[in-house]
């Protein structure tokens, strides 16, 4: 045993000899810029802030610029050093909305770019192309003894031998493959594409031209020989939908033949002109897509039933229906709703990458950067502390049952280390083992299982040490959390200070108001409604509609409720459709609503007026006013009355007093013909009044082609603003000068140092 773990573990260390290079150009140090309360700000950390949000600017690094961006930063750090003192930066959501921001910044840094970006490129350009292929597999585990992987490689390389000497490949997949359904299939996989088949197979699959057989090839579930039957152009993603009838029994052929009599006729029907979505509605046997039109998602070669795939690929025009297809589910009718082509790369650009990531081509990623982290850390083994792996190993690792003496003074030796830093021992491994072990598949070996999670192990290490580390290695990186960090306890501290503080100090806001009232004056304003005309033709009944009190909105439906003969009770459905009209009516204070009430033909009129009163004592229920509420007892429904209205009803009309109703009305065949804008004006505010007389009364004028009817109602004198008019404004001028004030305090409270001399050799020019 020991010698079969000492041979696997050497294929682990041969790997690990790195050394870092100390570094013989050690940069020279960042001077500091400014020093405010117990915070200091580098040189560095205030160029990275002051270029990230001057970007493009023409007068960055210009003295202005500078020192007014100096100002700024002075003033956020102050607030982050006062949210320090009051240790705001310990509330577990602080911390919580760090963690998660960390893990995201952290994550570019701790993968290989450029290998992720040409993974994803590699996919795209293989998405182009779709590969018809056949396989043959002898199965052998991951974590298989050497002996057993010797023993299925020697398997695999005899079939290898044997059909390149000219034996069949489908007659010997059939009887010698581990893959089952090769006894059904010959091996055959139908078409398929990039991402669609582990990475090592289908970079085989696509290295190996038409009509040839793979070198061997290793995956998760064993070795593979592919056979390349075909290569084609990809034909996109296609979107069907399918009408199926299913078998009862998919080997007895007397079933399959009534089943696919009862499709034929149910195709019939459609070439004579029968509605798809109807059939499929009455006879589909496929739950989950009936309801829908047999309407299933998108999908690509591979993706689908070999049989119903290549049927469903073989439609050329939208709408067009296959003839029957068997799979061994059962027959189907196959409807083209709409195919494309591959979209342009940047669009699937951020699919791809997020699929290598979760795709096992993602390892060739973490190869290079353990790699690359095991040369910067100056990662060491020793290599007599591994040999004593084989003493504890043992079968029990393989049913996740495994464990060791922990007080073991055996184990203490140390395994690795990280930079001279972090060293971990073997015992340190061991609890890991016994932490992270599961039951493994039949076949496995206990070492190699073993010297997979070390390898496991080893890995999480290095990545936790790097991540660790980040700040001091990747400044960017430092800047960026900082800056996100202070980011979080400035709005948590703005928040408390003056964001809060403004909207519940009402003594504050009315005293700030009535010390500044100067700032809310308003000019001299008109009370206007303006209509814009398409087509002047319009205005005479413009004019005759506006004149009303009411508008019919006739944007603003509402279901009729209908009554069963003698009764008036509401059902769930007639509630729900009331709740949304109480609603409406609560939200528009400008709209009533009309009940008319029809009682009918077998009825007494008493009906409808019962009906009335009970929806309207609903509504008011509700919160709407009764004033806002019109009855209209329109009594029997005549006996000759169109049958859709033979019952009783109560009818529901929304009328308002908002003039912009007209547009519904006018609307209807040019969504252009009229606009309606009513409201206080401003004198200057509102470019078409600004060309009007300002004097009450109704005038007409003409601009870029459009015929204006204005009615001012009334002219408003210049005055103050109330407080309830402009508190908008007014809260927001309180904000800020409730932040002055703040700052004024905690510059009192911190000193401020600035380096002077460090901020002058930023200004150029």
């Amino acid at each position: 045993m020991k010698v079969k773990l000492v041979a696997i573990l050497y294929a682990i260390t041969i790997c690990t000899g790195f050394q870092r290079q100390p570094n013989k150009n050690t940069p020279a140090p960042d001077p500091i810029v400014m020093e405010i309360g117990n915070l200091k700000v580098s040189l560095g950390e205030f160029k990275f802030v002051y270029e990230k949000n001057n970007l493009g600017d023409k007068n960055a690094y210009t003295a202005k610029s500078v020192q007014d961006y100096v100002d700024l930063f002075v003033k956020f750090k102050l607030k982050v050093q006062e949210a320090l003192d009051l240790k705001l930066d310990a509330a577990a959501d602080y911390k919580q909305e760090l963690e998660v921001y960390r893990k995201q910044l952290a994550r570019p840094y701790l993968t290989e770019n450029k290998v992720s970006n040409d993974l994803v490129k590699q996919a795209y350009e293989r998405l182009k192309e779709e590969i018809n292929a056949s396989h043959l597999m002898v199965a052998v585990g991951q974590n298989a003894s050497p002996f057993d992987t010797l023993v299925a490689y020697n398997r695999i390389m005899d079939y290898r031998k044997r059909i390149l000497a000219g034996e069949d490949f489908e007659k010997l997949a059939q009887a010698e493959s581990d893959d089952k359904s090769a006894r059904e299939n010959k091996g055959n996989l139908g078409y398929f594409t990039a991402l669609q088949m582990v990475y090592s197979f289908e970079t085989a699959a696509y290295q190996t031209p038409v009509g040839k057989i793979s070198t061997i090839v290793r995956t998760r579930y064993g070795y593979h020989l592919i056979k390349i039957n075909n290569k084609r152009k990809s034909n996109g993603s296609i979107k069907v939908a399918h009408l199926m009838l299913s078998l009862r029994n998919a080997k007895n052929q007397t079933d399959s033949a009534e089943v696919l009599k009862k499709i034929q006729a149910i195709g019939d029907r459609l070439k004579k002109g029968e509605d798809w979505h109807s059939l499929c509605s009455q006879f589909s046997e496929d739950g989950t897509s009936r309801a829908k039109g047999g309407e299933l998602e998108w999908f690509t070669a591979g993706n689908m039933i070999p049989a119903f795939e290549d049927a469903a690929f073989k439609l050329a025009k939208n709408g067009q229906v296959s003839e029957p297809v068997l799979t061994q589910y059962g027959w189907h009718l196959i409807r083209l709703i709409e195919r494309k082509g591959i979209e342009p790369f940047e669009k699937l650009e951020p699919i791809l990458t997020q699929k290598v990531l979760k795709d096992d081509r993602s390892e060739l990623n973490r190869m290079v950067l353990i790699n690359r982290l095991k040369r910067e850390n100056n990662f060491k083994e020793y290599a007599e502390s591994l040999m004593l792996f084989s003493k504890y190993v043992n079968p029990t690792l393989l049913q996740g049952k495994w464990s060791f003496g922990k007080n073991n003074v055996e184990l203490r030796p140390v395994l690795f280390e990280i930079n001279g830093e972090e060293k971990y021992s073997v015992h340190d491994f061991f609890e890991f083992v016994e932490g992270a072990q599961k039951e493994q598949p039949e076949g496995s070996s206990p070492e190699v299982y073993l010297s997979n999670l070390y390898r496991i192990y080893v890995d999480q290490k290095l990545i936790e040490y790097e991540d660790k580390h980040l700040a001091e290695k990747h400044k960017e990186f430092k800047y960026l959390y900082d800056e996100y960090r202070e980011g979080i306890l400035l709005f948590k501290i703005m928040e408390q200070n003056v964001w809060a503080k403004s909207l519940v100090d009402e003594a504050g806001l009315k005293t700030f108001f009535a010390q500044n009232q100067e700032k809310y004056q308003w000019k001299s304003r008109a009370k206007a409604v303006i209509y814009s005309l398409e087509n002047e033709s319009i205005l005479a009944k413009i004019q005759e509609e506006s004149r009303k009190e009411l508008y019919l909105n006739e944007a603003m439906p509402v279901p009729a409720t209908v009554f069963s003969d003698q009764t008036v009770e509401l059902k769930d459905a007639e509630k729900h459709n009331l709740d949304q009209l109480a609603a409406f009516l609560l939200n528009d204070t400008l709209s009533v609503v009309e009940l008319r009430g029809y009682a009918s033909a077998n009825e007494k009129v008493e009906f409808a007026i019962r009906r009335i009163e009970m929806i309207k004592q609903y509504l008011m229920n509700k919160g709407v006013p009764a004033r806002r509420i019109a009855e209209n007892n329109r009594g029997q429904i005549p006996s000759n009355a169109f049958p859709a209205v033979q019952n009783g009803r109560v009818d529901y009309l929304i009328f308002s007093k908002a003039k912009k109703t007209l547009e519904t009305q006018f609307n209807k065949t040019n969504p252009l013909a009229l606009k309606i804008t009513e409201g206080t004006f401003e004198q200057g505010a509102n470019d078409i009044l600004n060309k009007a007389k300002w004097q009450t009364g109704e005038q007409k004028i003409m601009d870029q082609g459009r015929t204006y009817w204005i009615v001012i109602e009334e002219i408003l004198p210049q005055g103050t603003k109330k407080l309830e008019e402009v508190k908008g404004a007014a809260i927001s001028d309180y904000q800020t000068y409730l932040e002055a004030e703040w700052i004024k305090s905690l510059k009192e409270k911190y000193k401020v140092v600035l380096n002077e001399q460090e901020i002058k050799k930023l200004i150029k020019g």
